[in-house]
């Protein structure tokens, strides 16, 4: 799952301090919400990318569709609508960490995330229902299907998103 055709050097700083609003890391088809929002990243975007190999695999389909060019992100008209429609929204708390950045489309009024430009919202079949149906007509044993369903929620998190490590403590 590695395309060399995006091999690039990036800066060694930490992203706030480069001069794009990202690191060119991960395909966009596998890239995690933290890497679109230029917040810097950990492994735990590499778990995520697994987790849309995972779905991919079973659904015989992208997770989200994304498609986004360099000039694009440079511009920051970042696909994360897409991607958090089928994600729950961060928190008050995870809002409060990142409002700052400039690729933070989120801000809080009266207690409550809101985006900060409206889009139309497009009607997805939820993650889990696809996955699930998929997997039925695979002829995946039930508790295969659950115990997939059950990793894949803890990897399709923005906050507080499973470690491979307590993934492969939980599921010896």
């Amino acid at each position: 799952v590695i395309d060399y055709g995006l091999a690039g050097r990036t800066s060694r700083n930490t992203v706030l301090n480069s001069d794009f609003p990202y690191e060119r890391i991960q395909c966009t088809q596998y890239r995690a919400p933290e890497i679109y929002l230029g917040m810097g990243h950990t492994t735990r975007a590499d778990l995520w990318s697994l987790g849309i190999v995972i779905y991919a695999l079973v659904t015989k389909s992208f997770f989200a569709k994304l498609t986004v060019s360099d000039d694009q992100l440079k511009g920051r008209m970042i696909p994360v609508h897409k991607l958090f429609s089928l994600i729950e929204l961060p928190s008050i708390h995870a809002v409060e960490k990142i409002k700052d950045l400039p690729t933070c489309p989120w801000t809080v009024e009266n207690g409550v995330v809101i985006w900060k430009e409206p889009f139309e919202p497009i009607a997805y079949t939820p993650w889990k229902e696809l996955f699930r149906s998929e997997a039925v007509n695979m002829k995946a044993p039930g508790q295969d299907i659950e115990l997939f369903t059950s990793i894949l929620s803890k990897i399709f998190r923005f906050e507080d998103r499973a470690s491979i490590e307590e993934i492969s403590q939980e599921y010896k």
